[in-house]
């Protein structure tokens, strides 16, 4: 393995995703977890991903002629990360139906239930979503303050908003223990947003 460009390719592939393919952020934070000591398998994915923007290069990210109102988008897996337990989470936001910033990230810690990890996607994409509107706000673009309401339905699974949005603060969600907890620990999903 020491003569094929695995951090290179990997390099690579972080610019494309910054700059053109929001897409492929999953996958590129996937094999660059394997930085340090690559096997052929990681290798074997790498050409894999780079496949796709091959195969996708005539698409690219537009930005629309309507008003310039911000949605998104928010997601979580539990447990994707096979060595650590750990889940990801993901979140993109678009503006005048073009994307313009976009994450995925391994969480800092172990969610115990999908509605924890749902959750805690919900708060970094809260932190997004604060920003993303004052520096809009600055350019002169007022954004709808249902926005981050809205959000919520785009979720694929109820459960990262069942806590703070349904049962009230300190419920546990569908009698799941740990609910308590949640409803605790995140202060950006339930702040107003001023």
């Amino acid at each position: 393995m020491a003569d094929i460009p695995y951090s290179s390719t990997v390099s690579s592939l972080m610019y494309s995703m910054v700059c053109t393919q929001p897409d492929i952020a999953h996958a590129v934070g996937v094999v660059s977890k394997y930085l340090s000591n690559p096997r052929k398998i990681h290798w074997k994915a790498m050409k894999w991903i780079l496949r796709y923007p091959k195969g996708t290069s005539r698409l690219c990210l537009c930005f629309g002629n309507g008003k310039p109102i911000l949605g998104g988008f928010t997601d979580a897996d539990i447990a994707v990360d096979h060595d650590s337990k750990k889940s990801t989470s993901g979140y993109l936001f678009i503006l005048a139906r073009g994307a313009v910033t976009w994450q995925s990230k391994l969480h800092k810690c172990v969610a115990l239930f999908m509605t924890e990890a749902k959750y805690i996607a919900a708060n970094e994409t809260e932190k997004e979503i604060l920003w993303m509107k004052r520096f809009l706000q600055e350019l002169g673009l007022k954004q709808d303050e249902s926005f981050p309401k809205r959000s919520w339905s785009y979720a694929r699974s109820r459960s990262g908003w069942t806590p703070s949005k349904e049962l009230g603060e300190g419920s546990p969600p569908c009698g799941a223990r740990g609910g308590r907890l949640l409803a605790v620990g995140s202060p950006y999903a339930r702040a107003p947003l001023a």
